[in-house]
């Protein structure tokens, strides 16, 4: 790779995890707040040493790169900073034509790592990062980052106020029917509801304080709406479907927690919309291992589940956002505010499982939903990939965290994760870190 192809590759990168500067002087102090932009958003390079020429790039004489990698490293290992989250490979020289680049590879933090803050004050020196910019923080999302940063079960904490008289009946009475299906000899099943709920963790007593009451789970899964926003005050639950072709009607079906008619709580929003997403899927037909009667489920509704149950599990009902699934001819979207507590890439790979909402997860759990916990991801990757239709793409935003995932049962020829509209374009750090190794071995 020459000079001009560098360039250009990297002008073309430019953006939510690229930053360039010049670094004439000594290293440029406006690299720390990209630095925390970049730890706390999706990771990101810092190349010091090129400088704007007609909206392209060139790199400048003058860069004394040992002396600016001192003062790198002296600064980041300061009380200025309040992590170092680099390894030695991350920060290394490049060097085209005579001239000295530094390359400083920041990768995303992990949620325990986070605020990444460039002040002893978190709440004036933290950072994101989108495709316009480093941006400081709000109280809201530092406050987020560190209720995350914890390994406390949230969706386990008791609810003041709230016991079985906020339940609604019916909608446990379904669930323990459904338990009691796939488990008809479970001591469980003789229990009082009390007692059950406490055996699922939407019921728990306070050994210490000796407080009692619905877990945060317990109402979100059994609660009626009215009484879940009046802790969870974002709440909003939403399904739409628009198949028809030519119609001027904006939904064809919809359904949502506030209407008043049924519970709005996320048990029975999963079996409202379950069945809707799964009727009518483009699958081929199959038969069973007796090779006589058809498969009425295949991977592809497996997969289809999957991401419903991702949706809710992972969600975080504390932010401002709902919970949206959309079902068009084509293409299914899932949408939860809150963004990855693990990167990108793991979940794809599977076999790692962060679940923001472990008590939730358990719970769906028990009735026979979410088997592949940590696999999800990969499963419908797989799925995707066996029918050959469009890669799936995740989109990860903040300002509000938001994932959004998208499925099209489209025929694919070529297909990628990355997306270049002001979202973060997941893989293409370790492109442009490849890219610039690749380089940096040939001198």
């Amino acid at each position: 790779m020459n000079k001009k192809q560098l360039l250009k590759y990297i002008q073309r990168g430019e953006g939510a995890e690229l930053e360039c500067k010049l670094g004439l002087g000594g290293l440029p102090k406006d690299i720390w707040p990209t630095y925390s932009a970049f730890a706390n958003s999706n990771g990101g390079i810092i190349i010091i040493g090129l400088k704007e020429v007609n909206q392209s790039y060139e790199n400048v004489d003058g860069i004394d790169v040992v002396k600016l990698q001192k003062q790198f490293w002296d600064h980041i290992n300061s009380s200025h900073v309040s992590l170092n989250i680099l390894q030695s490979d991350d920060v290394y020289p490049l060097r085209i034509n005579g001239k000295s680049l530094l390359i400083i590879h920041v990768p995303r933090a992990l949620r325990q790592q986070k605020p990444v803050s460039i002040n002893p004050n978190p709440y004036i020196g933290t950072y994101r990062r989108n495709f316009e910019g480093d941006y400081r923080c709000t109280k809201q999302e530092i406050d987020t980052m560190i209720a995350e940063s914890t390994n406390l079960v949230r969706d386990h904490q008791i609810i003041h106020g709230f016991n079985l008289t906020h339940v609604h009946d019916e909608s446990l009475k379904r669930y323990r029917q459904r338990f009691t299906n796939l488990n008809p000899t479970h001591i469980w099943n003789d229990l009082t509801d009390l007692e059950f709920l406490k055996r699922i963790g939407g019921y728990r007593e306070n050994q210490e304080t000796h407080e009692a009451g619905l877990t945060a789970a317990g109402l979100l899964m059994f609660g009626e709406e009215y009484h879940i926003v009046t802790q969870f005050s974002h709440y909003f639950m939403d399904y739409r479907e628009h198949v028809r072709i030519g119609t001027n009607q904006r939904w064809d079906n919809r359904i949502t927690s506030q209407t008043g008619d049924w519970s709005g709580n996320l048990f029975d929003y999963f079996h409202k919309v379950a069945p809707k997403l799964l009727d009518n899927l483009p699958v081929p037909f199959q038969l069973n291992d007796d090779c006589l009667s058809r498969k009425l489920e295949t991977d592809v509704h497996i997969a289809i589940r999957e991401a419903l149950l991702n949706t809710i599990i992972h969600a975080d009902f504390n932010q401002n956002g709902n919970i949206i699934i959309e079902k068009n001819d084509t293409s299914f979207t899932f949408i939860n505010h809150g963004v990855f507590r693990i990167p990108l890439e793991k979940a794809i790979r599977g076999g790692t499982s962060d679940i923001r909402n472990q008590t939730l997860a358990r719970m769906f759990g028990l009735i026979g939903y979410g088997e592949r916990a940590g696999y999800g991801l990969e499963f419908i990757h797989q799925v995707w990939h066996k029918h050959q239709w469009l890669d799936p793409v995740i989109e990860e935003s903040f300002t509000p965290d938001r994932v959004k995932l998208t499925l099209t049962t489209k025929s694919d020829l070529k297909s990628s994760l990355l997306k270049n509209d002001g979202y973060v374009r997941f893989g293409a750090i370790n492109k442009i870190v490849n890219k610039l190794k690749m380089h940096l071995s040939k001198f």
